[in-house]
């Protein structure tokens, strides 16, 4: 083999090179614009988990809040029903104090109806 032949046969496979180098470079080029993407979306996947992160800690701040209320609405609850028999004993109570003193003061009038029959009787003995 000559030394210009192998010289050509050298010069064809570093072309083959320079275009599978070409071919890899430009393969690596849209490698690297599809890592930016992915770099991108995962910068967004980032800002929307750190917008969750917010939101939830804002839930949790309700939550604390609706648990306050409910505590607070329970106590409440407590002293109602505390008042509400309290209120129920009282009316019993009363009840049972109006009705003593209806039974006293029919007795009281019949009373004073028999003793105004009997002065009745008594004058009339005196009249006669």
């Amino acid at each position: 083999m000559t030394n210009e032949a192998f010289q050509q046969i050298v010069l064809d496979k570093l072309g083959q090179l320079e275009t599978e180098l070409n071919s890899v470079t430009a393969k690596l080029g849209e490698v690297h614009n599809d890592l930016n993407g992915v770099k991108i979306e995962l910068s967004e996947v980032k800002d929307d988990v750190a917008g969750i992160k917010t939101e939830l800690s804002e839930v949790k701040d309700d939550v604390a809040g609706i648990k306050t209320e409910l505590s607070e609405v329970k106590t409440q609850l407590n002293a109602v029903c505390e008042q509400t028999a309290n209120l129920t004993e009282f009316k019993t109570d009363t009840e049972q104090h109006f009705a003593d003193i209806k039974e006293t003061l029919g007795f009281v009038l019949h009373k004073e109806i028999e003793n105004e029959r009997e002065l009745y009787v008594l004058k009339m003995k005196q009249v006669k």
